[in-house]
């Protein structure tokens, strides 16, 4: 688990993001559409770092974290 603390412009470009539901300083809230999408995903053999860049493209900067 990553202690990375989300700025402002983080939590605005998160939140952006159909699939998000919620977004703090502390961490993201996905929606239960893309949970459910995210175990398809990952039951076809794809990483998780994949499966959210193709479903949320913002979350590159905060991979980095990681």
């Amino acid at each position: 688990m990553s202690k990375k603390i989300f700025t402002e412009k983080e939590i605005k470009l998160q939140s952006a993001n159909n699939y998000v539901k919620s977004v703090s300083s502390k961490g993201i809230t996905y929606t239960e559409q893309f949970k459910h999408i995210f175990i398809v995903e990952r039951e076809k053999g794809k990483f998780a770092r994949e499966i959210l860049l193709l479903f949320v493209p913002s979350c590159f900067l905060l991979l980095i974290w990681l």
